[in-house]
């Protein structure tokens, strides 16, 4: 399990002090971003600090794989409007579903009514809250009354296990936290929200 963000600073501010090399196994961006800060420091004291070393990245390439063969030439819209959030998943998206997929990020709600009713998109990544204040309830039941009935993936800056159970009650196929945006969990997500989606599907007689 990974450690929490004041262990894993402590921890990295001692190995710093003892000149003793750190390696981090998890990729979740808030480590990182926190290591990456350490850089100066980390070189004057003569240690190495390494991030991601986890072995997941070899296991999600072949996730990567069949999700491309799957969603061969897909559409992806991510509705988000966070710069960075945004940038950061559409990059992730490509990584997975290659560059021949349209993966196409917009800023508001009227904006992805304007892309969905243009060219549906296979797959929906949407932010929980879209300002000034649209909740995703009220973006998904919008979106849904516009038509579009494919699989919707809410990314939030807090999810508990309360918020999330809500989420999937209402409609949202899968819900990832905005810190767990990286290969695997975006790709575990993909799986989970068309696994999802598949399985309330209405029969076909």
């Amino acid at each position: 399990m990974p450690l929490d963000g004041t262990d894993m600073l402590a921890l990295l501010d001692a190995c710093l002090d003892t000149q003793t090399h750190y390696i981090d196994l998890t990729s979740e961006r808030a480590h990182v971003a926190a290591l990456a800060a350490h850089d100066e420091v980390a070189k004057r004291a003569k240690t190495m600090v390494m991030a991601g070393a986890g072995f997941d990245y070899a296991a999600v390439d072949a996730v990567a794989e069949r999700l491309a063969q799957i969603l061969r030439n897909a559409r992806a819209l991510v509705v988000d409007d966070e710069q960075f959030d945004g940038e950061h998943l559409t990059a992730t998206l490509h990584v997975l579903l290659g560059y021949e997929a349209t993966v196409r990020r917009v800023s508001s709600l009227g904006d992805a009514l304007n892309s969905i009713q243009e060219r549906p998109p296979h797959i929906v990544f949407l932010d929980d809250i879209l300002k000034p204040s649209v909740t995703a309830t009220r973006s998904m039941s919008v979106l849904r009354g516009a038509g579009y009935s494919g699989p919707i993936v809410v990314v939030s800056g807090q999810v508990g296990h309360a918020r999330r159970a809500s989420l999937l009650a209402e409609g949202a196929s899968d819900v990832i936290h905005k810190d767990d945006i990286d290969s695997v969990r975006v790709a575990e997500a993909i799986a989970a929200a068309l696994t999802r989606h598949a399985a309330e599907a209405p029969a076909q007689p």
